[in-house]
């Protein structure tokens, strides 16, 4: 039987193994190469923070069954391909060899260039190694959180709630740019700064100033201190691995089809190393969400099991609790559709506990956005999302 080789052991690559099982294909001939074992969702990273909770809770718990089953793990780094022979070549020196390659390698923190990102105390907040330094903190440190984005509010709340004095800044106006739109971004603010967080909008970080460790953030006019500094600011793909193998990439991210395949027969790509497919626009987008990531690996494990499968696309599907405050989106913001070409408009209600957005294009809904104190949120944002599905799909 052939043999699938799965580089990395996040959301992409564990869910393409579970499937590949599920549709038949022999454990024991499929291999996972991970560079960090055992699996774990990064969406839980801020809860374990904010929450005190043990790590064990950020664990993807369906990795006993497959290592049950028999499927085969490498924690290991994979550092290069060779399309010609087929094989994966790893840093510790072996190589293993494949029929079917699946490139879930997810993303990369992205770092703004500015003096002082190398001093002590100045991290990231994207993987389990900096939920654990962050775990250790005591007192009421000062932190700078770089970025005011889903990962940045979640970690800024997180902080805050164990004690933290929190100061977030970000470039542009609104906070969870590209996220929601304006009218949601300035409630969302309003209810953050009251619970205590500090947030200067419209603000680029110029240097972060030191010694040996971080003692000052230096922000368009103003210099504060700090003790700590976290980053924020986005991820890029991840996708190093492939240079010299003739897989095609646009700004990084690899192109794939609507089987999830790239330009190189039985190689496919997912997660957010990869580029999706939209299902309103028909556009090629890059989303690294980890819902998406999980679409695929459905379509590519039926394509490597022999049953042709085509995505039709992805509606965008975003929840989020930011310090007590669930926000949510599905579909286009208002921003994200302009982006991709439409000309929509948007019409927002408020109500006691909540304020929402419908995004629409010529009088149809391409998007809903929605900001409350309750998960009662979710049953319009749902609504959308099948109408939607039914006009679209």
């Amino acid at each position: 039987m052939e043999k699938t080789v799965i580089i990395g052991g996040g959301i992409g690559g564990l869910y393409t193994a579970y499937y590949l099982v599920k549709y038949g294909y022999s454990p024991r001939n499929i291999t996972v190469i991970a560079a960090e074992w055992p699996p774990y969702s990064k969406h839980r990273l801020a809860e374990v923070l904010g929450e005190k909770l043990s790590i064990d809770y950020t664990y993807i718990g369906i990795y006993n069954p497959l290592i049950d089953k028999g499927i085969n793990v490498i924690q290991d780094i994979a550092n290069k391909i060779d399309v010609a022979e087929k094989k994966v070549l790893l840093k510790e020196g072996s190589e293993i060899t494949y029929d079917n390659l699946v490139i879930a390698t997810g993303g990369k923190p992205f770092i703004p260039p500015i003096r002082g990102t190398d001093l002590d105390n100045v991290m990231t907040f994207y993987d389990i190694r900096d939920l654990k330094k962050l775990m250790r903190i005591r007192g009421s440190p000062r932190i700078a959180v770089i970025g005011a984005g889903l990962v940045g509010l979640t970690v800024a709340s997180a902080l805050k709630r164990i004690g933290a004095s929190v100061t977030v800044y970000e470039l542009m106006k609104n906070i969870l740019p590209g996220v929601i739109d304006k009218p949601l971004s300035s409630k969302l603010k309003n209810y953050l700064v009251r619970r205590g967080l500090r947030i200067h909008t419209s603000t680029r970080v110029e240097e972060i100033i030191g010694d040996r460790r971080v003692r000052r953030v230096k922000a368009s006019s103003r210099i504060d201190p700090v003790d700590i500094v976290v980053f924020a600011t986005g991820v890029r793909p991840n996708t190093s691995i492939i240079k010299n193998t003739g897989i095609e990439t646009v700004r990084g991210a690899i192109r794939i089809n609507r089987n999830g395949m790239t330009n190189v027969k039985n190689i496919y790509a997912t997660g957010d190393c990869a580029f999706s497919h939209d299902l309103i626009t028909h556009k090629e987008v890059y989303r690294p969400l980890g819902f998406i990531a999980a679409h695929y690996t459905k379509i590519i494990a039926r394509n490597i099991t022999g049953t042709r499968e085509e995505t039709r696309g992805i509606v965008p599907t975003i929840y989020e609790n930011i310090g007590g405050a669930h926000v949510i989106r599905v579909g286009l913001s208002l921003k994200e559709a302009e982006t991709l070409g439409l000309a929509p408009t948007i019409r927002c209600e408020k109500t006691i506990d909540q304020i929402s957005c419908t995004v629409l294009e010529d009088g149809t809904p391409i998007g809903y956005e929605a900001i409350g104190f309750s998960e009662r949120i979710r049953n319009k944002a749902w609504q959308v999302y099948y109408d939607i599905l039914n006009r679209f799909f």
